[in-house]
């Protein structure tokens, strides 16, 4: 078997690529290699090599000195990575510097990756120039005319625009006279309607009254408010607790007030042969 014949490795990876047929780009500087090959004189010294090495590895050698391209990415290590182990796995035996294998080709790239990375984080970013001041035009004081005062039996007012303060809410306070009655006792329920600090005259104002028990206000009195704000308004005989509050007709409500009413107990008695039947009635309760 001759170093020619590749019989026997026809279906190697390798040998299959290079048979292969070129693509351009592979094509690319093959006459710039072939003048730097027969310059140097690198060709006696690749069959040198390969009397010395087996007939796989003469074979892989020949192979890469067929093309300019596949020389380039033998430099570079650029070949496909099952090609480049085919490469190392070859030339590793030559007495020739051979190419790495795919996996230190990856751990070269990535340590250099890492190194380019830390070396732009150390270096200081750089600074944005500081855009210089725009010089402003200087300018010529001009001549003022000033003409004479005009005389005006009506001097003239500028008015000021000044923001409006919004007016302050209305509020309405409430009281009761007491907080605790007999039955058929009235209370007294008494308050004053005030815009800020200043009272609200005029204003009718009407006195709510919730039974306890129930869920329904009903108006028992109505009044005016007086010069100042106040107002007071007398409440119907109680007969049992009630809620008191103050509202105006425009919707202002005070708070609530609670009146507790006491009721009237009596009791009569009366016999009956040997029995005594003593009658208890209440008056505002149960």
């Amino acid at each position: 078997m001759s170093d020619d014949d590749l019989m026997p490795f026809q279906n190697d990876p390798f040998v299959t690529a290079l048979r292969a047929p070129a693509q351009e780009h592979e094509l690319a500087g093959e006459d710039a290699a072939l003048e730097l090959f027969r310059s140097t004189g690198r060709a006696a010294r690749r069959r040198r090599a390969l009397k010395r090495a087996s007939v796989g590895g003469a074979s892989v050698v020949l192979g890469l000195a067929l093309t300019g391209g596949v020389a380039a990415a033998y430099t570079t290590d650029a070949l496909p990575d099952p090609v480049q182990d085919v490469v190392h796995s070859a030339l590793d035996p030559l007495p020739i510097p051979a190419p790495p294998s795919a996996h230190v080709r990856h751990q070269r790239r990535l340590a250099a990756a890492i190194e380019r990375h830390r070396e732009r984080l150390a270096s200081p970013a750089p600074r944005r120039p500081s855009a210089a001041p725009i010089p402003r035009p200087r300018r010529t004081p001009a001549t003022a005319v000033v003409s004479p005062p005009r005389s005006s039996a009506h001097p003239q007012t500028t008015a000021s625009a000044s923001p409006t303060a919004a007016p302050a809410k209305p509020s309405l306070s409430a009281a009761v006279s007491r907080r605790v009655v007999a039955v058929h006792g009235q209370v007294l329920l008494s308050g004053r309607l005030t815009r800020g600090t200043e009272g609200v005259p005029g204003r009718v104002v009407y006195a709510a009254e919730l039974v306890a028990g129930q869920s329904t206000w009903r108006r028992v009195a109505s009044g005016q408010t007086g010069s100042d704000g106040s107002v007071a308004l007398t409440i119907p005989p109680l007969t049992t607790n009630v809620r008191l509050r103050l509202v105006t007709a425009q919707g202002v409500v005070s708070a609530q007030r609670q009146v507790a009413v006491v009721p009237k107990l009596t009791t009569t008695g009366a016999r009956s042969g040997g029995d005594r039947i003593v009658t208890v009635s209440a008056d505002g309760g149960r």
